[in-house]
């Protein structure tokens, strides 16, 4: 009786699974007037537009953002986690991540946590296994359960790789670990390990000689962190990073000479391919050389073109182009200054007629197209930047072309769930694979500024120069200006900040306000700059009364970036500053650093002003150079 009604339980639930697949219908993101609503694959609008903020559904859920606060809704618009956290994350192999006061932690879709604890960062659950960092900067492992199986000792740790990770302590030693926190390779033993790849993982080790130099070690461990090759000092030496699945790998020799001018030169000795067990099988003198592509080993020639190679180092199959993971089985390919694309044997699939590299959507059968737009004379146009002027379409591997390069963008990740994202005529807009449009923003989310209505901080770009958001006004300070410092309360004989409520345009389209930075003394004032872009934010009291940061500082990759500029002496710089709309009620103020006496640097405060932010503002930090979706088209720049 309990088999059967074990049975009879198990259909029960299948078919529900079955039923929900079935049922199943994607919906899709829109943006209009400043809110977020979802609509389904035909257009229709099955959530109106009414939340602040939104992200995709995934999992049957959504986080969407209203008060300030988010909150997860099912499909039909209804919440089943009430929005009580500063941010949430997609759902994702039934967990979601939440923030609060810039702590993280896990929810199921019941919204309750998973961990006791917080963390300052949560990765996503991939094979049941998730990485977490605490406050302090430690990293550590847990499973789905929340139990810790890798603790938080390290300073860096990878993703589970073949089943085993890869972890580099405060000591900068390595050491690998299975799935289950077991350490396979001890801390100490090498100076760096690698990934582990078709079973072996790549090792470096050093020595220091009597001379006080380092003669380095290379090699290959297995997945018992048992050394199977090595090569023992030879700095001049190096093998792959990766072994194939035929566990074969390649080797070169250089040797580093001094040229005509005292450089030094590396020049390539011998380049070839070994086995595991050491034999060398070949060794390339035709000029070309090795490359991992995937799981795989090819020969590069001359021409660009790539070969598979077979355990000889002979060619195998035809030549190909090959993309950076080697997955694709169509490429692109120049002739004639304009695009087609071709198969692995080089047979045209599509015939050159389009001038910018596609994106290929293999998995939709379709593929999104560029085309410069030209005069009559057949001339390239150019916009007001000398910038060429390109349009995008979109094309099926049958040769048909489906809607013309008529779109200003194109998501580049192509097809998803069926349609494609684009801009039309400056307008974010749904195509179907049909190059039917099923949906466009409406006009009234333009012609009005928008409100500045974020959860996020947003990197500031404030300069007088060339680069950044340059002052609506630049001048000396003359008998009229005294007069409206006055007025103001400010006349300090120095540098000053003042917050104006005068409505502003903020980068073209959103509400503003004015800031002025005032030199009321005699000399230039010098002041620490990211290519000319001052240190300048806006400061927020949060509920607990601290004055805390609601924007990011300028910064750069390049050290040649940071140098000091100056504000000129009896001027005035009046700037348009973002006006915040959020949940929190709060004062707010500018801070701006100066060079004081020494070199130091010394921070000037605006006056305060009443505003409002949401709480995600005092904390999130989006990456530098991160695409924003131009459904929202909110990349402040």
């Amino acid at each position: 009786m309990k088999t059967t009604l074990h049975l009879l339980f198990t259909i029960l639930i299948l078919s529900g699974i079955l039923f929900s697949q079935e049922a199943y219908q994607p919906l899709f993101k829109i943006y209009e007037n400043g809110l977020y609503g979802y609509i389904n694959s035909t257009g229709k609008i099955i959530i109106p537009p009414k939340y602040k903020g939104a992200g995709e559904f995934s999992e049957g859920l959504a986080p969407v953002r209203e008060n300030g606060y988010y909150g997860y809704i099912d499909m039909e618009g209804k919440y089943v986690i009430d929005p009580k956290f500063d941010y949430g994350n997609n759902f994702s192999n039934g967990f979601a991540i939440i923030y609060v006061n810039s702590k993280s932690n896990y929810i199921d879709r019941f919204g309750r946590s998973l961990l006791a604890i917080e963390y300052l960062y949560l990765s996503p659950f991939e094979n049941d296994k998730a990485m977490i960092c605490t406050f302090s900067g430690k990293y550590g492992i847990i499973n789905s359960e929340g139990k810790v199986i890798v603790d938080t000792n390290y300073k860096e740790i990878s993703k589970l790789r073949n089943g085993f990770f890869v972890a580099q302590d405060y000591n900068n030693e390595y050491t690998m670990i299975d799935s289950i926190g077991n350490i396979i390779v001890h801390p100490g033993r090498y100076n760096k390990i690698y990934e582990l790849y078709n079973g072996f993982a790549k090792v470096l080790w050093y020595e220091e000689n009597i001379e006080g130099t380092n003669k380095w070690s290379m090699g290959f461990i297995n997945s018992m962190g048992e050394l199977v090759y090595s090569k023992e000092n030879a700095p001049e030496f190096n093998i792959s990073d990766f072994v194939s699945v035929d566990s074969i790998f390649i080797v070169s020799e250089h040797i580093c000479e001094k040229n005509d001018n005292s450089q030094w030169d590396s020049r390539k000795l011998f380049e070839g391919l070994m086995n595991i067990n050491s034999e060398l099988l070949c060794i390339d003198s035709s000029g070309s050389s090795f490359h991992f592509i995937g799981d795989n080993i090819y020969i590069l020639d001359s021409a660009g073109m790539y070969s598979r190679t077979d355990n000889q180092g002979n060619k195998v199959g035809p030549k190909t182009f090959c993309d950076e993971m080697g997955k694709k089985s169509i490429y692109s390919v120049s002739g004639n200054q304009i695009f087609g694309i071709i198969d692995t044997s080089q047979n045209f699939v599509i015939e050159p007629f389009f001038d910018l590299k596609c994106y290929l959507s293999i998995s939709e059968g379709c593929f999104i197209f560029g085309k410069y737009l030209r005069d009559v004379n057949g001339n390239i146009l150019l916009n007001s930047n000398r910038e060429y002027v390109s349009k995008w379409g979109i094309g099926s591997y049958d040769g048909t072309v489906i809607r013309e390069a008529l779109f200003d963008e194109a998501d580049w990740g192509g097809f998803i769930n069926g349609l494609l994202l684009v801009k039309d005529n400056d307008k974010p807009a749904y195509i179907d694979k049909k190059g039917n449009r099923i949906w466009i923003q409406s006009n009234n989310s333009y012609g009005t500024p928008e409100s500045l209505n974020v959860d996020f901080r947003i990197q500031t770009k404030y300069s007088d120069n060339f680069w950044g958001w340059r002052p609506i006004i630049s001048k000396p300070i003359d008998e009229q200006f005294d007069d409206f410092l006055e007025e103001s309360g400010h006349t300090e004989e120095s540098i000053t900040l003042l917050l104006n409520n005068e409505k502003t345009l903020f980068r073209y389209k959103f509400d503003g306000i004015t800031m002025y930075i005032i030199n009321n003394s005699d000399s230039n004032i010098a002041v620490p700059t990211v290519d000319g872009e001052f240190y300048l934010v806006f400061q927020a009291i949060d509920k607990d009364g601290i004055w805390k940061q609601i924007e990011s500082y300028p910064s750069s990759f390049c050290g040649n970036s940071y140098v000091n500029t100056y504000i000129s002496a009896k001027r005035y710089y009046k700037y348009s500053v973002p006006k915040y709309y959020g949940e929190i009620r709060t004062k707010i103020r500018a801070v701006l650093s100066v060079k004081g006496r020494k070199n130091t640097e010394v921070k000037i405060y605006s006056n305060e002003i009443n505003g409002s932010v949401n709480p995600a503002q005092f904390w999130r930090e989006l990456p530098i150079f991160t695409p924003t979706s131009f459904l929202e088209s909110k990349m402040i720049d």
